[in-house]
């Protein structure tokens, strides 16, 4: 069952595209249908469903950079650079939601940024196998395509 409905999916696009997210346009210019596989909520695969589920819903707010940052990872190149690249993007995307759903005098608004930031430093301390794993996901995905043309 995909974590995301298609609808929830299209408004991140929008979201991502409004705000011109780090990363929205390989994410805007993937289909939903598409995104809706690759795309499994805020923490990594090898988490229970139900664990990633009550993640997206305490940083609702943070689920469109989630979604860049899966995207991000499925198209990765495998380099260094890259890996550290979607990460550091994570945070800048969660600043930026920040500041555009909350005031400099918002305390919310520097949570925000504190959760990305969070976010930002457990995946680049510990994702590295979640990003060889979704680049090995696409390259099965792309041989599976090639082999049914």
């Amino acid at each position: 069952m995909p974590t995301y409905t298609l609808e929830e999916i299209r408004q991140a696009q929008v979201t991502a595209s409004q705000l011109s997210l780090y990363g929205s346009h390989e994410f805007c210019l993937t289909p939903a249908e598409k995104l809706q596989r690759i795309c499994n909520g805020i923490g990594p695969s090898w988490m229970p469903d139900v664990a990633r589920n009550i993640l997206d819903a305490r940083f609702l707010l943070l689920k469109v950079i989630a979604m860049i940052h899966d995207t991000q990872y499925y198209f990765g190149t495998g380099t260094d650079a890259d890996f550290h690249n979607a990460n550091h993007n994570l945070y800048d995307n969660a600043c930026i939601i920040a500041k555009a759903n909350y005031g400099w005098y918002s305390p919310v608004r520097y949570m925000v940024m504190w959760d990305g930031w969070k976010m930002y430093k457990a995946c680049d301390d510990l994702g590295r196998s979640a990003y060889k794993a979704a680049i090995a996901e696409r390259e099965r995905d792309e041989a599976r395509e090639s082999e049914s043309k």
